[in-house]
């Protein structure tokens, strides 16, 4: 399989990092990072994985805006559970992705 650049998976809810460890096996990337918003659940993924895996970063914080520093091949994500008609600034959010190169056409 063919080995990508950087792979950006984004989960606000990782535990263990076991998403993060498929990704490693499976895809072979150049180097995967994980964010988590819980600081327990970082801690857990970050001490496990980097036991295992050199390639691997698990950053303790936002994802909403930690994830915008990077240019990533791929995304995995698991986004919290949002109520899209509650979130006011629907348009700001939408143009932030698409201006990144996320989304659209």
């Amino acid at each position: 399989m063919r080995r990508r650049g950087l792979v950006l998976r984004l989960w606000t809810h990782s535990c263990s990092g076991v998403l993060l460890s498929a990704i490693n096996d499976l895809i072979k990337p150049r180097a995967v990072i994980g964010i988590e918003i819980n600081e327990e659940p970082c801690k857990l993924a970050r001490g496990i994985l980097g036991s295992i895996y050199s390639s691997t970063e698990v950053i303790c914080g936002d994802a909403f805006k930690i994830a915008w520093n990077y240019k990533a091949d791929i995304i995995v994500s698991n986004p919290p559970f949002v109520r899209w008609h509650l979130v006011h600034n629907r348009d700001e959010v939408l143009k932030a992705i698409v201006s990144r190169g996320y989304g659209g056409s």
